[in-house]
């Protein structure tokens, strides 16, 4: 009897992750097979956890955080490297409204070569800003990508350095990070992970009652 129900509650917890994996696998396709929101038109009271975006920008501020990984080896970290950069990026549709201010969002970029084009854009933003010279061609990024919440550290971060550039914090940050390459393609890995440990949780719990009622054990 024991032994059945050890079993049965083992057996649960993996029906119950996946359960879980392809809620949220079929949650990222619901969202993916929406129409993305354009990045050119966005306004801060449109963001939320979930969406996805798309388009052109044209202009992007500092990166005030960057993201490291390392290897550990006997609690010891080491090869640490910056996987992503995060930038702060105004907000298009924020400068034809009537607030003086614009609302910047936060842009994560993983991939080098397109950083290579973030760090230029933001040359040229700063040239522009600080000493009046404007290039004969504004650089621009084509960005695609899943919105999720800016929260801890990030958003601390992102909090401190618009502030350090004259703005009001509460009123310019809208609290949400865009990352650039994620369209959701890791939903699919977890959707069969989910539906394989639901029909594994599923068949061991049937496993196990069908084995209590044919041995009584």
């Amino acid at each position: 009897m024991l032994r059945m129900i050890r079993l049965i509650i083992t057996f649960g917890v993996v029906l119950a992750c996946g359960i879980m994996l392809t809620v949220s696998g079929i949650g990222d396709k619901i969202s993916r097979s929406k129409p993305r929101a354009d990045i050119s038109e966005i306004t801060a009271d449109e963001f939320k956890n979930g969406i996805f975006v798309s388009g052109t920008i044209y202009e992007l501020w500092d990166a005030f955080a960057y993201m490291e990984e390392s290897d550990e080896t006997l609690g010891v970290k080491h090869n640490t490297r910056v996987t992503a950069n995060y930038y702060a990026m105004p907000l298009e549709a924020s400068f034809y409204g009537e607030d003086p201010e614009p609302k910047f969002v936060a842009l994560a970029i993983r991939d080098p070569s397109v950083i290579k084009i973030a760090d230029k854009m933001v040359d040229e933003t700063n040239d522009y800003y600080i000493d009046g010279i404007k290039p004969e061609t504004w650089t621009t990024l084509e960005i695609s990508g899943k919105v999720t919440e800016l929260s801890g550290d990030g958003l601390k971060f992102f909090k401190k350095y618009v502030e350090d550039q004259g703005f009001s914090a509460e009123r310019t940050i809208v609290p949400f990070l865009i990352n650039d390459g994620n369209d959701g393609g890791s939903s699919t890995s977890g959707l069969v992970m989910g539906i394989i440990l639901t029909v594994v949780g599923l068949g061991g719990i049937a496993f196990a009652l069908l084995r209590r009622a044919l041995t009584g054990r």
